[in-house]
């Protein structure tokens, strides 16, 4: 796994915090499913997924 701490001074806090915990919750609780797709078709999912998310914030 790349370095999760690299470029923290270009972030606030909260942003590393809160990116810190996504990486978290992916590696410990969605690890198996991950290994299973290709890199690109997680991204995929993850961005579908936050799209989502910022529609439903939008609305």
């Amino acid at each position: 796994m790349t370095n999760l701490n690299s470029q923290a001074s270009d972030i606030s806090p909260e942003i590393a915090a809160l990116k810190m915990q996504l990486a978290i919750s992916l590696k410990f609780h969605h690890r198996s499913k991950l290994e299973r797709l290709p890199l690109e078709a997680a991204v995929r999912v993850m961005a579908e997924v936050w799209d989502a998310c910022d529609q439903q914030r939008n609305n």
